[in-house]
């Protein structure tokens, strides 16, 4: 079992990779808004590797509703 300190920093790190994940779907969300499909296509793959740290299967969750949603 993780000690104190070391949950709390991974915990920490799930937190920040969260709020970063957050942030680039919502930019993606904006340019494709605005009609700048090729940035909101690749700030649409930014948060993958993110999500990875929390869910490995968090690709298959993207594409369930990143195509309909964003395209």
């Amino acid at each position: 079992m993780l000690n104190d300190q070391i949950q709390k920093l991974v915990n920490n790190l799930i937190q920040i990779e969260h709020v970063s994940t957050t942030l680039y779907l919502a930019m993606s969300a904006y340019m494709a808004n605005q009609n700048y499909t090729g940035m909101a296509s690749w700030l649409h793959l930014q948060p993958v590797p993110h999500l990875q740290v929390v869910d490995p299967d968090s690709e298959k969750l993207l594409s369930l509703h990143g195509s309909s949603f964003f395209y």
